[in-house]
């Protein structure tokens, strides 16, 4: 097989692992406990005819077991039936990527967005992923807790911080301050 072909089943895969994820937070209680009697039904309501033909159950499942080896889903017993259930982590992320899909506003007011937290060495990994989304995002850091953007946050990034439990550590905040151009 060549290896663009490789390349865009890889790429088809990775996007139907993230459709399913958002799906199944969806899900009252984030439990998916009917989609795995039923995972056609999955494919009837989010595809067209044309779209189901390319995606196959093996897909789905290939993205299910790719979810659960990166710990954003668990197998769960529930009523002697068996489901997935969302963890933290598969929640921030799919949050991650529904802030990455929403249209971001640049500010046109003359003032910055600046975050500024401070949260504690126990939450090392929430920190740490705060720290990489603010920079994906376009903003620049200043100091190792401080960053700076020329755009407004979406009401995602909220959602976010709740999801990770630091929305006490976060502050945001609007003000005047000179945009360094990349």
């Amino acid at each position: 097989m060549k290896q663009a072909t490789k390349r865009a089943i890889k790429q088809r895969t990775f996007n139907l692992t993230k459709e399913i994820l958002v799906w199944l937070l969806t899900i009252p209680g984030g439990l998916a406990h009917a989609f795995l009697d039923y995972p056609q039904s999955y494919l009837g309501r989010h595809y067209s005819e044309r779209q189901k033909g390319q995606i196959t159950l093996r897909q789905i499942n290939r993205s299910l077991r790719e979810l659960e080896k990166q710990r954003l889903i668990r197998k769960k017993q529930y009523r002697q039936r068996l489901g997935y259930e969302v963890t933290d982590l598969g929640k921030a992320k799919s949050l991650k990527w529904r802030y990455k899909q929403q249209t971001r506003q640049a500010r046109r007011d003359g003032l910055s967005t600046i975050v500024i937290f401070d949260i504690p060495e126990v939450k090392r990994r929430a920190r740490n992923f705060l720290r990489r989304f603010l920079r994906n995002n376009d903003f620049m850091q200043l100091q190792k807790s401080v960053f700076i953007g020329r755009f407004y946050l979406l009401k995602e990034f909220d959602d976010l911080l709740d999801e990770l439990n630091i929305k006490g550590h976060v502050s945001v905040l609007e003000g005047r301050a000179p945009h360094i151009e990349r």
